[in-house]
């Protein structure tokens, strides 16, 4: 969902704004460089909690079961953001269209 979010939708949003995208990073950053959103730490963090829950062989049940939490926390931030660049999406097409 955070590489969603990065590459894809972000993307989208500043093409509709008329700027040119970039890298994942990059993309972040422009998007809250004018105060749309304060969204880079939310996808970067959730992208460390992605990494650790496939790419480690976790063998210690509390610390798999405290990864398994900190995702489920992740995955509420990355809805929120969607909901709030969604919005402003929408938002930004009524004042076009009306």
């Amino acid at each position: 969902m955070q590489d969603t979010l990065g590459d894809k939708l972000i993307s989208s949003l500043l093409r509709s704004l008329a700027e040119k995208p970039g890298s994942a990073l990059d993309n972040l950053n422009r998007a809250e460089k004018p105060g749309l959103f304060d969204i880079r730490g939310r996808v970067a963090g959730c992208a460390q909690f992605a990494y650790k829950l496939i790419h480690e062989y976790m063998v210690d049940a509390e610390e798999f079961a405290i990864a398994l939490n900190q995702a489920h926390v992740a995955v509420t931030l990355l809805v929120v953001t969607y909901n709030t660049i969604n919005l402003f999406a929408h938002s930004r097409i009524s004042a076009l269209c009306g």
